[in-house]
């Protein structure tokens, strides 16, 4: 990941992560109408190569981080700049979030699972110690989540 530098995501960055969403996840909602929070990879060359969009929201007892959108440039794949988002999480949350969370399509299960979440089956609710999330759509049906500020 040398060269490469990771900075808070606001509304100004709003329209290159529209860009990269966009391109990258099309069958996602950009979700216009809400703020924008997450994290953002800046490239050598200082352009937004990756992005992780996160929103804080209270779930019964638990505040939860939930990942909205992973999604980094084909051309910079495979150099670990989305596990770093993944990692950057614990120093991006709010404290009072325990958890942090999403869902993601089948094939993905096994990158989340090596960057230290637990892992959900297809369509099924995943049980954590502190809740349960329910099932899900049938193309992000696997939820993944892992404890925060350990």
């Amino acid at each position: 990941m040398s060269g490469y530098s990771f900075w808070p995501m606001g509304e100004a960055d709003r329209v290159d992560y529209e860009r990269l969403v966009s391109r990258l996840l099309p069958d996602i909602g950009i979700g216009h109408s809400r703020p924008l929070h997450g994290i953002k990879a800046i490239d050598p060359d200082g352009s937004v190569c990756a992005a992780i969009r996160t929103t804080a929201r209270r779930f019964d007892a638990n505040v939860i981080l939930f990942v909205e959108a992973l999604a980094v440039s084909e051309s910079r794949r495979g150099r670990n700049i989305g596990g770093g988002l993944l990692y950057l999480l614990d120093s991006a949350a709010p404290r009072e979030c325990r958890w942090a969370a999403g869902s993601c399509k089948p094939v993905m299960r096994g990158y989340y699972r090596d960057h230290g979440f637990t892992v959900g089956d297809p369509g099924r609710p995943l049980l954590l110690p502190d809740f349960e999330l329910a099932s899900l759509d049938s193309v992000y049906s696997c939820w993944f989540a892992r404890r925060l500020h350990p």
